[in-house]
């Protein structure tokens, strides 16, 4: 097998396959177990189907984490199981007032636990990571909100579209590890997206939000502050699913659904198209010569 046939391979093992199954076998366990429930509600079965899966991509794509962390990165699959947890107590109270502080209190420690090695010393970005953060509770916010009032898969297929969109103006953007994981979010909510559609029982609650808010929060985090993500087409990607917005009118699942996607692709791909010209611009100016150094000394100096 050639390179590029392994390569493809892997990336629909670790993209599509493994987080599938992983998906849905934990929901169908899980609803065979809660077989005999009266109620209907099932949000934690979903939350813990989305945090395994999700789990299991990041660690495919990227690395299996050291237990304790000793890269930052090894937070992410970590976060993704265990950060979801604490929702779950919030599922049978909707109050606001409730969610804000315990959002406020992942988004913190993810950002601290994931910047830690650029928080220290004079010259740290306090004033972008305060930025970050509060552009990521208000979507967290608004996510939430909007699962309340809307179909499980509407919100879960917005959230696929911004990770899409995330992923490929990281991608554009060099940063292709984390671009890649970011496509792992993608194709898990797309997945989760289509679960709930076809098995109502399934229900998408805030802990289901928090599992994929946790997951691209963190790629997007990755990509802005380790890799050459621009915070403007972060910010623009994670604007996304403001587009469910515009299916609250709307009460059938799958026009609800698509209008969602489309709406959020827009975000999603203003992203891609910012990050694509920011990445072209940069690629130039690097290839412009520098007046005094001949032509033939350049190609030396840019390593080629």
């Amino acid at each position: 097998m050639d390179v590029g046939t392994q390569l493809k391979l892997d990336a629909f093992l670790h993209l599509i396959l493994y987080p599938a199954l992983a998906l849905t076998g934990v929901a169908a366990a899980g609803l065979s177990v809660r077989r005999g429930a009266t109620t209907p509600e099932r949000p934690g079965v979903l939350a813990v189907s989305l945090a395994v899966a999700l789990a299991v991509s990041w660690i495919g794509i990227v690395a299996f984490p050291t237990i304790p962390p000793v890269d930052t990165r090894d937070w992410a699959p970590i976060f993704a199981v265990a950060l979801p947890l604490p929702f779950l107590l919030l599922e049978q109270r909707p109050r606001l007032g409730l969610l804000a502080p315990l959002a406020a209190l992942a988004v913190l420690v993810m950002l601290r636990l994931y910047l830690a090695p650029i928080l220290g010393g004079e010259y740290a970005a306090h004033d972008r990571v305060a930025q970050a953060g509060g552009v990521l509770l208000f979507v967290w916010l608004v996510v939430d909100r909007l699962a309340t009032f809307l179909p499980g898969p509407t919100i879960l297929a917005s959230l696929c579209s911004t990770a899409i969109g995330a992923s490929l103006a990281a991608v554009l953007s060099g940063t292709a590890l984390i671009g890649q994981a970011l496509g792992g979010v993608a194709a898990v909510a797309g997945l989760a997206s289509l679960l709930t559609w076809r098995l109502p029982r399934l229900t998408v609650g805030r802990s289901a939000v928090a599992a994929v808010n946790v997951a691209l929060f963190g790629g997007v985090v990755y990509a802005h502050f380790y890799g050459d993500l621009p915070a403007g087409p972060a910010a623009v990607a994670l604007l996304g699913p403001l587009g469910a917005l515009a299916a609250l009118p709307l009460r059938t699942v799958v026009p609800a659904t698509l209008l969602a996607a489309a709406v959020s692709a827009l975000p999603a791909a203003g992203a891609v198209l910012w990050a694509k010209s920011l990445s072209d611009a940069k690629h130039a100016v690097e290839a412009t010569p520098t007046p005094g150094v001949p032509a033939q000394d350049w190609g030396s100096l840019m390593g080629k």
